[in-house]
């Protein structure tokens, strides 16, 4: 029997990332809350995801709104929904910077083109086509631009996975995962417990 959703939450973004409809298998909607606990959602790219521990790691620019959110409230939310493939997946859990290293292997790694549009989006403050040109400028002439320290990633740990797929019924077959820190955990067995969803919330 098996004790993490890990294997699932890999395989299913690994489906929707090889079904040609699903063009868009890494958006997600993250939700997070304001200083006054107000939510707050958006869309945003996934772009890796993590097995042990279960986390979703993203990117934006840190003096956003949705950084300014999880550096007062690190508790947030994120769903990706494949219509496609009729599921959809739900994970709650509290979100951390990256580390510069980690900042700096993930920007090293992406296009010029995008290096220079995540350093055109911090070169003011917001996006700037002149901003941009001049980037690529130094990009196409030989010159890379370091990272800006404005841009960098967070890592959405979970602690609640949830899967849902189309049955036969409106209400659809769904599982959650919940982990709770048991002294189980601490003799290295794992703390995620499965619940049995019959309604759908």
């Amino acid at each position: 029997m098996r004790n993490s959703p890990a294997d699932d939450v890999l395989s299913w973004f690994d489906e929707a990332r090889h079904v040609g409809k699903e063009r868009e298998y890494d958006a997600m909607t993250l939700a997070t809350v304001d200083p006054t606990g107000c939510p707050a959602a958006r869309v945003v790219i996934c772009k890796a995801i993590e097995s042990d521990p279960i986390a979703i790691i993203f990117f934006t620019t840190y003096d956003s709104r949705k950084a300014q959110h999880l550096d007062l409230s690190p508790h947030a939310a994120a769903v990706f929904y494949w219509p496609a493939l009729r599921r959809q997946m739900r994970i709650q859990g509290c979100a951390t910077r990256l580390t510069v290293e980690e900042n700096d292997a993930h920007f090293d790694a992406m296009s010029r083109a995008r290096r220079a549009h995540a350093t055109a989006q911090v070169g003011d403050g917001r996006p700037s086509v002149v901003y941009a040109r001049q980037v690529l400028g130094e990009l196409f002439g030989g010159r890379t631009p370091a990272r800006p320290s404005l841009w960098g990633g967070y890592r959405l740990v979970a602690h609640t996975v949830e899967f849902w797929s189309a049955g036969t019924g409106p209400r659809g077959n769904r599982t959650r995962w919940i982990w709770k820190a048991t002294e189980s955990h601490s003799s290295g067995l794992s703390g995620w417990y499965l619940e049995c969803l019959k309604a759908m919330e």
